[in-house]
Parts: C-alpha cells; structure tokens; sequence
C-alpha cells in the first residue's frame, strides 16, 4: 500500500521574538506506528541547530534556508502509544516568529527509515521549494 496522510495537528505559531519554545499538536487520529513528520519555517532564515533545537526523538530530514528571511527544517519519528506534543526550541539569541506542524502518515514502512524512498527529494535552499 502506498503511504497515506491520517491527518495534520494542530500548528503552533509564534510572532513573538521572545519565545523560547513551541508546541505543534499531534496529527487527528494518529495511532502507534504512524510516521510523524514535524515541519518548522521560520523568519530569518533559522537553522537547526544552533537556532532551532528539534526534539531529541525526531530525526531530522533536511533543512535549508536562504539566509536572511526563511528557515525550513523538516524532521520525523514513528509514533508510539502515550505520545504527547513535541517542543521545538528557538534560541533566545536568534529567537523569531516562526510555525510548526505534524503530518501524520500511515502505511508507510514498518520499520526502518521510512524517508530514505523518498531520498532523492530535496529542499531548494534559495526558494525553500521541493524540487
């Protein structure tokens, strides 16, 4: 079967340059086993790290940005039963608005990196576009 989206949480957003974390909520309907994908674009071009600080169980995909105004990172992990909304850090030095969200994918690979079909995929660092 070729993978599904179940569904998308909650985006978490920030326009303060204060804050120091965010919370995206977990995609509707997500079960054991789903792949979450966390995706983070920032204002002024944030990178992971040292500006933007993932949480310690998503494995980071690919991140670009373009040097002054967008910064996207993109970053994932199998769901597993008890799961709660991740934080994602932003550096107080180098804090800016910024928005994160999960999709939630099911019928992907049961173990393994469920990214690496997808390898040759990759993010354009002047337009932050898939190409």
């Amino acid at each position: 079967m070729a993978p599904q989206i179940r569904g998308v949480g909650t985006a978490a957003v920030t326009s303060s340059t204060a804050a120091t974390t965010v919370s995206p909520g977990l995609p509707t309907g997500w079960q054991p086993g789903d792949i979450h994908v966390l995706v983070v674009e920032s204002a002024g071009g944030l990178t992971v790290p040292p500006d933007l600080v993932l949480p310690d169980d998503y494995e980071p995909v690919d991140e670009a940005a373009d040097g002054s105004f967008i910064g996207l990172a993109v970053a994932w992990r199998r769901a597993e039963e008890g799961d709660e909304a991740p934080s994602v850090g932003v550096d107080l030095q180098a804090a800016e608005p910024l928005i994160a969200q999960i999709i939630g994918i099911y019928d992907a690979v049961g173990t393994g990196d469920p990214v690496a079909a997808f390898s040759a995929v990759r993010v354009n660092a002047s337009s932050t576009t898939a190409t």
